[in-house]
C-alpha cells in the first residue's frame, strides 16, 4: 500500500494551527469536507501539479473548486506560515537539521523571514495559475445581475429569483355630494404588492415563470336571504394569487408559444409592467382590459423588429387559475407597429390595435375605481345577462427625447342573452410626460410595450440628481347606454416621480417614489356628482428583476 500524503504523526502536528469554523446550530447546511482531507487534496495537487479541476473523486477530498478555497482561506489566515514554525521546531528537536553553534541564534532569525516570503510566492503563484477550477457546460455557476441569477457554462439552463414590494399611502377628500353617495372616503395604506417570482430556460429554447403575490385579491361573492329576497354579496378576500406561470417555446419556425396563465395580448398600458408605468395605477378604461386569464398564445415580430403581433385563446380564470364551465373560451389578438423609430427609441412613434372576443358565463360585468385603489367603486354596470362581448382598443404613443405622449381608446359592445341586442361602453385616457432630467422613456421592441427608466445619474448622497419626471393625465369612462345608467366618470391626474437608481445595482433598490393629486369630476347626467380630490404615494422595494 502506497504511504499516504498526510500521515497521522504529521496530522496531530498541523490540526490544532488550521482555524476550525463552527457548524450552524440552525439549518447547519450539508456537511463541510474534513480538513484533513482538504489538505490532502491540496498536497496532491501541488505535487502532482495537475490541475484543480482534475484531482480525483476517488481520493474523498471533496472538489478541486473546494480545496482551492481552503488554500486561499487559509493563506489569508497564515496557516502555512505557522505549519512551516511548527515543522521546523519538530524537525530541529529530531536532530534532523545540523546548524553551528555560533550561528543558531542568526538562523532562528533569518530562515523564518525568508521562508515567509517564499511560501507566500508560491502560494500567490498558485492562486494566480489555477485560479479556480474549470467549469463543464452542464455546471452552473451563480452570479448577481439585476437579480440572483444561476446559469450552466452553455447558456442552456438558467434560473433567476426575484421579487417586488409595493406599499401605497393614500389621502382622500370629497365634496357632500360624493359623501352621500359613496360615504366618507377613508385615508389608509396597503400593500399592494408582495411578488415573488422564480424564472430561467430549459434546454436553450423553454423559458418559465412561476410569479405568486403574497398580497393578492380575489373577488367572492355570497349570496344570502334578506325578507324573502336573494341578495348576492361581493367581498375581496386578500390571499396569495397567481401572476405570471407559464412555459413558452422559443425559436419556432412561426414565432414564439406559450403556455399558462398570463396576460391577454390587449393594451399598451396594461402590458407596460406596473414597474413602468407612468402612473400609480392605470385609466380608467384600464376597466375594459381581460388582463390574466389562463392560456396559450402564438406571438413574434416582423419588419426587423418594427412590428410585433400576438393571438391567442384563453379561459376566464382570474388569479385563481381555475376554471370548471361548459364553453367560456375567449380569443384576443393584438397588431403593433413602430413607423417612426430612431436614436434606440428616444425618438419614436407608437400604433396599436386589439380584438378580443369574450363568452362569458351567462353574466358579465364592468366597474371602475376613481383611480385610486384604496377608494371604493365608483361606477359600476352591476351583472348583465349577456352571451358574449366584443372589445376593440385603439393605443398609440409618441416618444421626442424627454417628452412623451400616449393615449388609448377602448370600446366595449355586451350582447344580451339569446341574441338580443344589448348595451355598449367606452373609455379612453390621454396622458403626457416630461423627464426634467433629459432622460426618455425605453421602449421594448419584442413586446410592443415600454420598458424600464435609466436615469443618466443615480442619485446618490454625493450629489447624483437620478431621473426626475413630471406627468399629466385625462382619463374617462362611460357606463351609460340607454336606460342602463352604470354612470360617467372623468379624471384629471398629474404626478411627478423620481426614479433614483436603473434597476441594475447589485442591492435592493427603493425606487419609485410617485406621488400626485387626482380629482374626479363630472357634470353631465347620470354621473356621480360632486369632487374627489385623492394623493397618493407609492414606496417600491425591488429585488431586482
Amino acid at each position: 500500500m502506497a504511504k499516504p500524503i498526510l500521515d497521522d504523526e504529521l496530522w496531530k502536528l498541523i490540526e490544532p494551527i488550521i482555524p476550525k469554523k463552527p457548524r450552524r446550530f440552525r439549518y447547519p447546511g450539508r456537511k463541510s469536507i474534513p480538513n484533513r482531507a482538504a489538505l490532502t487534496g491540496i498536497l496532491f495537487v501541488l505535487k502532482t501539479g495537475i490541475g484543480w479541476e482534475h484531482l480525483p473523486k476517488e481520493m474523498g477530498c471533496g472538489s478541486g473548486m473546494t480545496c482551492w478555497r481552503r488554500l486561499r482561506d487559509w493563506q489569508k489566515a497564515g496557516v502555512w506560515d505557522k505549519i512551516h514554525h511548527v515543522l521546523l521546531n519538530k524537525l530541529r528537536k529530531a536532530g534532523k537539521i545540523e546548524l553551528k553553534a555560533e550561528r543558531a541564534e542568526e538562523a532562528k532569525k533569518v530562515v523564518p523571514v525568508v521562508d515567509q516570503k517564499k511560501i507566500k510566492e508560491m502560494v500567490d503563484k498558485v492562486l494566480a495559475e489555477w485560479p479556480r477550477p474549470e467549469l463543464g457546460p452542464s455546471d452552473f455557476r451563480v452570479f448577481w445581475k439585476e437579480g440572483l441569477r444561476f446559469e450552466t457554462q452553455d447558456g442552456d439552463f438558467k434560473l433567476k429569483i426575484g421579487g417586488r414590494i409595493y406599499n401605497d399611502w393614500g389621502w382622500m377628500r370629497q365634496d357632500s355630494d360624493v359623501k352621500s353617495s359613496k360615504g366618507d372616503l377613508l385615508d389608509g395604506t396597503e400593500f399592494r404588492s408582495a411578488h415573488m417570482y422564480m424564472s430561467g430556460l430549459i434546454y436553450g429554447n423553454i423559458d418559465y415563470k412561476v410569479q405568486v403575490d403574497f398580497a393578492g385579491e380575489e373577488e367572492k361573492s355570497e349570496t344570502a336571504t334578506v325578507d324573502g329576497t336573494e341578495v348576492t354579496v361581493t367581498h375581496i378576500d386578500k390571499r396569495p394569487v397567481f401572476k405570471d406561470v407559464y412555459l413558452g417555446i422559443r425559436d419556432l419556425p412561426f414565432g414564439y408559444l406559450k403556455m399558462g396563465h398570463f396576460k391577454e395580448p390587449f393594451g399598451l398600458e396594461e402590458l407596460t409592467s406596473s414597474r413602468f408605468t407612468t402612473f400609480m395605477e392605470r385609466g380608467l378604461s384600464n376597466a375594459f382590459v381581460p388582463g390574466r386569464n389562463t392560456g396559450v398564445t402564438l406571438s413574434s415580430t416582423a419588419f426587423n423588429n418594427r412590428a410585433t403581433w400576438a393571438t391567442g385563446i384563453f379561459r376566464e380564470t382570474g388569479n385563481t387559475g381555475l376554471d370548471k364551465s361548459e364553453g367560456g373560451y375567449n380569443i384576443s389578438g393584438r397588431l403593433t407597429v413602430l413607423p417612426w423609430y430612431k436614436d434606440k427609441g428616444a425618438n419614436l412613434l407608437h400604433l396599436g390595435i386589439a380584438y378580443s372576443h369574450r363568452d362569458p358565463k351567462d353574466t358579465i360585468t364592468f366597474k371602475q375605481k376613481p383611480e385610486a385603489h384604496l377608494a371604493p367603486d365608483f361606477v359600476t354596470t352591476g351583472s348583465l345577462l349577456s352571451d358574449r362581448s366584443e372589445l376593440l382598443g385603439l393605443e398609440s404613443a409618441w416618444v421626442n427625447g424627454p417628452f412623451s405622449l400616449q393615449g388609448e381608446y377602448i370600446y366595449a359592445d355586451v350582447d344580451g342573452k339569446d341574441a338580443g341586442s344589448g348595451p355598449n361602453f367606452d373609455g379612453f385616457y390621454v396622458q403626457g410626460s416630461y423627464f426634467l432630467t433629459g432622460e426618455h422613456r425605453n421602449y421594448k421592441t419584442s413586446t410592443g410595450a415600454f420598458d424600464r427608466i435609466r436615469p443618466k445619474e443615480n442619485f446618490t448622497s454625493k450629489g447624483g440628481s437620478g431621473a426626475w419626471e413630471v406627468a399629466a393625465r385625462y382619463s374617462q369612462i362611460d357606463l351609460n347606454d340607454g336606460s342602463l345608467r352604470g354612470r360617467k366618470i372623468e379624471g384629471y391626474h398629474s404626478r411627478t416621480q423620481l426614479v433614483p437608481q436603473p434597476q441594475h445595482a447589485n442591492n435592493v433598490e427603493l425606487y419609485p417614489v410617485r406621488a400626485g393629486w387626482c380629482r374626479q369630476c363630472e357634470s353631465i347626467p347620470h354621473a356621480i356628482p360632486g369632487r374627489f380630490l385623492r394623493m397618493g404615494v407609492r414606496i417600491t422595494c425591488l429585488l431586482p428583476v
